[in-house]
């Protein structure tokens, strides 16, 4: 609850700030003078990850829709798995460009698969299938131990 509210405070405060602020904080006038405008953003909540994922008609999932499509196959995802990739690309702190990693992941061996694979025309993205294809934080360490040994 605290940190909830200094962000909020943050949030509220980071609208006063002036170019002289910023010299302050170490950044030559020089530099900050030719910016012009001093502006401001405000990290992206879970909500606002999860509609950049879906919504866009450029979204990464409507791209890999598209693609798939060519072959013949419909991909569909579930919502457990919507929340997987906004929890994945939240904890990686990358912002919207870590949707597109997160989604990477896990459809590589979709997109190796799939064109070969003249049986399946659906293609359901879900929880088992993530984990079935993504490291669990535990194994990653795990693999890192066993590279840093040999």
């Amino acid at each position: 609850d605290t940190r909830k509210k200094i962000d909020e405070e943050n949030e509220q405060l980071i609208k006063y700030v002036k170019p002289k602020d910023i010299c302050d904080d170490g950044f030559l006038p020089e530099i900050t003078g030719r910016a012009g405008n001093v502006t401001y953003v405000l990290p992206l909540k879970r909500e606002d990850l999860r509609r950049i994922l879906i919504e866009p008609e450029s979204s990464v999932i409507k791209e890999y829709q598209k693609r798939l499509s060519i072959d013949g196959k419909n991909l569909t995802f579930t919502e457990e798995a919507y929340d997987w990739i906004v929890d994945d690309a939240m904890s990686n702190e990358t912002g919207a460009r870590g949707l597109r990693a997160s989604v990477n992941k896990i459809m590589s061996q979709v997109l190796f698969d799939a064109p070969s694979d003249k049986k399946t025309k659906d293609i359901v993205i879900d929880l088992d299938y993530i984990h079935s294809v993504v490291d669990t934080p535990m194994e990653e360490e795990q693999k890192k131990k066993k590279l840093l040994k040999g």
